[in-house]
């Protein structure tokens, strides 16, 4: 199981791949219109999409 964890402003992100698709889970709240992706080869940054703002980058 492929485990991230990056930091979303003060609520700790687990991103993990289940079943060829990337899901996510705050740790202090839940937001489910917020999807998770892996960090591409050259970019070790996780990258989240959607939200309240459109788009969210975890750095």
């Amino acid at each position: 199981m492929d485990t991230r964890l990056v930091t979303m402003g003060t609520h700790e992100v687990k991103c993990w791949k289940r079943s060829g698709v990337q899901q996510m889970k705050l740790t202090s709240e839940k937001i489910t219109n917020l999807q998770c992706l892996a960090p591409t080869p050259r970019n070790d940054n996780a990258v989240i999409l959607g939200g309240r703002t459109g788009g969210l980058h975890a750095h």
